[in-house]
């Protein structure tokens, strides 16, 4: 696959049809998609989870694709900005919630303010 490239100006013409039609933003995937897919190879460090990032990377920007907006960077980078976002709150739900009253039992060995009043 040959990695495409394109200059700004093409670039910002391209995002403005993907913008009018769907069919457009497919130009965008194939552009994109496999340096967003390594982007986030590099932050999960998992092929599996790399793709679940680039699939749901790729949706939220199609549907979103009406708010973005050129402010001199380029459309790469709004896509790693989401990938980046998708990366973390996958990460987020992956971790252990603790609820208030299992973490009550957690304490410092330090004393509490409390506790150096009494002493």
């Amino acid at each position: 696959m040959a990695v495409l490239e394109l200059d700004y100006a093409s670039e910002i013409d391209v995002v403005e049809r993907a913008k009018a039609t769907p069919e457009a933003f497919a130009s965008l995937y194939n552009l994109y998609f496999g340096r967003v897919y390594f982007f986030a190879y590099h932050r999960t460090g998992s092929h599996h989870e790399a793709e679940d990032v680039a699939a749901e990377t790729f949706r939220r920007a199609f549907e979103h694709i009406g708010s973005y907006r050129h402010r001199g960077m380029a459309f790469s980078s709004w896509l790693y900005r989401i990938a980046s976002n998708v990366a973390i709150d996958r990460h987020r739900r992956l971790l252990p919630q603790v609820g208030l009253e299992e973490a009550d039992g957690v304490r410092s060995s330090e004393p509490v303010p409390e506790e150096m009043v009494l002493r």
